[in-house]
């Protein structure tokens, strides 16, 4: 028999007599009672029975569920058994009780969602809930502590709560997103703010970096990956409704002042954007007095161009001045002809030459023999030139002798030796002096003649001072020195003279002769003609442009508009172009000055709310 068999059967032989012995001698096991806090069901040798039940020693009981839910809120507990062990099953060795623990659910519900938790708790026990004040649940958004809805410390983020029975607790929390606003100052408003509270935003509208440099507030700009309404961004201060974590940008540009004055007073003040062109036109000469006056020479600022009508393009502050040399006049009067007469500068020597032999007859000689005027000692010459230096005005004249061909006709007479021994004795001559004024088509022979002629004494002027009009030069400028200014050159530049209309398309400036273009009443201005947004050309600008404004003023007394248009051809600098003293008439845009031929055309109208006649355009 194997070994194992051998053993088997020893110890059930044993047994047998154990248990022989036990009913032989009358042995009874004795009872124990085992129960539970709870009734819940126990098995006792793998029978389930209800507590409490009768056991003997050496039984076997154990608690049938580690966990008895009683509803989905509230469950019991096995903990273990009442002498410390907490094996769910046991040997029975006396009276035992298993205990078990009444636990109950305890939700937290909040927002943010992170912070909700559902837990089970022993029922009758004090909870003790700490909550942060403030969650941040990233960096623009965040959650405020505002109260609980039960508790000792409602109003405390860290909250006691007794729990009996199942409980549903609220962390009230408000949420919060951060509005931030960037820009070149300091923008009040930004912080944090509770959803669907209203944020008032407000930036400078203008910053001064120094005297002659300031930013302007262009508009607001959303810029963060949650866009934003904002219901009116050209206004420094703002109102926006916050839904999300908003990130807005106050724009602004760079502008500097400029400033450039002439003798005659500021051409242009003001500030102007950074990179933005503008035209300043001096004029090339000033008339003081009839024979007097400045001439432009060139800008204070020695990088710029040395002509009085410049295109700057502004990229720094400018404090320009036109500056200015004297001239005077210098009249030559001769019935013969002379050269030299024109303006000089104060300063400047100035040579006159006159014909010192001009052309005679048979019968008459004629020499020159020195000049008068305001030549003083350098009136005589012998080869008919005179120079003289300018520091005033100054007329001269040419002094012509006339002497009779004695030799001539001695021959034709016989009797010429008489008269040249008579001539000789006496010394006898007739001097004739050119009484011809000075042509100022000296200066512009060249040019066409105007069909209206100058005549100051004609000419309208307009006091600034004083609002007067007078007529004639003369009586002008007698009226403007009854005025006190601190420079006498502004007696002169405080007169503006006033074109004269002389019929519906006509007007003369009387001291030039200069002939001004006018639009008849009954006619379309340049403002009806042209819009905002048409596409032109002008003769004197290349490529195409489009209008941004047409602006009214006035020049010589008369309506003018400026065009100001932005090329945009490529290929050709899109910075601003300013057409100036422009009129209407027949359908057609003109310069001002009846003499030159520009002319501006509608290429491309912008629409219309009501069609308007159409420009010619050039053949």
């Amino acid at each position: 028999m194997p070994p194992r068999q051998s053993s088997l059967s020893i110890t059930i032989i044993i047994l047998a007599a154990l248990l022989a012995y036990t009913i032989n001698t009358g042995y009874t096991a004795k009872e124990y009672t085992v129960t539970s806090n709870y009734v819940v069901p126990l098995t006792v040798n793998g029978v389930e029975a209800q507590p409490p039940v009768k056991t003997i020693a050496g039984d076997t009981v154990c608690v049938k569920q580690l966990t008895v839910y009683l509803q989905q809120n509230k469950r019991l507990v096995f903990r273990g058994w009442n002498d410390g062990l907490t094996d769910q099953c046991r040997t029975v060795e006396g009276n035992h009780t298993a205990i078990y623990d009444m636990e109950v659910l305890l939700q937290v519900y909040t927002e943010p969602k992170a912070l909700r938790k559902s837990e089970w708790v022993k029922a009758g026990s004090l909870i003790k809930l700490e909550y942060p004040e403030v969650y941040y649940q990233d960096g623009s958004v965040r959650y405020v502590f505002e109260s609980w809805s039960s508790g000792e410390n409602p109003f405390n983020p860290t909250n006691i709560i007794y729990v009996s029975e199942p409980t549903r607790l609220e962390a009230r929390y408000t949420k919060e997103y951060l509005i931030t606003a960037i820009g070149e100052a300091k923008i009040n408003g930004t912080g944090w703010y509770r959803e669907g509270e209203i944020a008032i935003l407000a930036t400078p509208p203008v910053i001064y970096l120094s005297n002659d440099e300031r930013l302007i507030f262009t508009g607001w700009e959303s810029i963060g990956p949650v866009p934003v309404i904002i219901s009116n961004p050209q206004n420094p201060i703002t109102m926006i409704n916050v839904k999300g974590p908003y990130i807005l940008k106050a724009n602004y540009e760079k502008q500097y002042r400029v400033e450039v004055t002439s003798p005659k007073g500021v051409l242009f003040k003001g500030w102007v954007r950074e990179g933005e062109t503008i035209r300043i036109q001096a004029d090339p000469t000033i008339q003081l007095q009839e024979d007097v006056r400045l001439r432009f020479i060139r800008w204070s600022l020695s990088d710029l161009p040395s002509v009085p009508d410049i295109t700057l393009q502004v990229h720094q502050p400018y404090n320009l001045t036109a500056l200015y040399i004297k001239q005077y006049y210098l009249a030559v009067e001769s019935q013969y002809g002379a050269a030299g007469a024109g303006w000089y500068d104060e300063g400047a020597v100035a040579t006159i030459r006159a014909n010192p032999q001009p052309p005679s007859n048979i019968l008459i000689n004629r020499k020159l023999i020195g000049y008068s005027g305001d030549c003083q000692q350098d009136c005589q010459t012998t080869n008919g030139v005179v120079t003289l230096k300018m520091d005033s005005p100054k007329k001269i004249r040419t002094i012509y002798a006339t002497e009779p061909n004695l030799l001539t006709i001695g021959i034709i007479t016989g009797i010429g030796g008489g008269l040249v021994a008579v001539y000789a004795l006496t010394g006898k001559r007739k001097p004739e002096e050119a009484e011809v004024k000075i042509e100022e088509a000296l200066k512009i022979k060249r040019m066409k003649e105007p069909v209206i002629a100058a005549d100051p004494s004609r000419a309208l002027f307009k006091c600034v001072e004083c609002g007067a009009r007078i007529r004639g030069q003369d009586k002008a400028l007698k009226h403007s020195r009854k005025h006190t200014y601190e420079h006498v050159i502004k007696q002169y530049v405080a007169l503006e003279e006033l074109a004269e209309p002389i019929n519906d398309k006509t007007a003369i400036l009387w001291t030039k002769g200069l002939r001004l273009r006018i639009t008849p009443p009954d006619q379309p201005t340049v403002k009806d003609l042209v819009k905002p947004g048409d596409i032109v050309r002008y003769t004197e600008i290349p490529g195409r442009l489009r209008v941004e404004a047409v602006e009214k003023h006035e020049r010589f007394g008369l309506p003018v508009f400026t065009v100001k248009a932005t090329p945009i051809d490529p290929g050709i600098p899109s910075y601003t172009r300013y057409i100036n003293d422009l009129v209407a008439q027949d359908g057609k845009i003109y310069c001002i000055d009846g003499e030159c031929n520009c002319r501006l055309y509608v290429e491309e109208r912008a629409p219309r709310l009501k069609p308007e006649e159409s420009i010619p355009k050039p053949l």
